[in-house]
């Protein structure tokens, strides 16, 4: 059910050694064409970003920089493969139409 285990899966990204493959998966579910994982995968990610108890690696980088460079990563890693580009794309879009990325550099 994916309004049960993406949540559970995204927290998965605070690990770096699985946060690149965990966020190639998730960018194909948040900007795929199914509804129902677009929306639970979308709504799972949102509310890691914005959930304050875990804000910063122990770096002191914020998740939300710590997912840009994995988005950069997943761009580079399939850049002539469309099935994962497109979506990625739609993927940075919904995140900059829900402000994620507002205040930060």
């Amino acid at each position: 059910v994916p309004t049960v285990s993406y949540p559970r899966l995204v927290k998965i990204l605070q690990a770096s050694c699985y946060s690149k493959p965990v966020l190639s998966g998730l960018v194909i579910s948040t900007g795929g064409l199914q509804e129902s994982l677009r929306k639970a995968s979308t709504s799972a990610l949102v509310g890691y970003l914005q959930d304050s108890s875990i804000n910063i690696d122990d770096k002191g980088k914020s998740r939300e920089y710590l997912l840009s460079h994995d988005i950069l990563w997943v761009l580079q890693r399939y850049q002539k493969c469309d099935r994962v580009i497109t979506p990625t794309l739609k993927t940075i879009e919904t995140l900059l139409s829900k402000q994620v990325f507002l205040n930060k550099e």
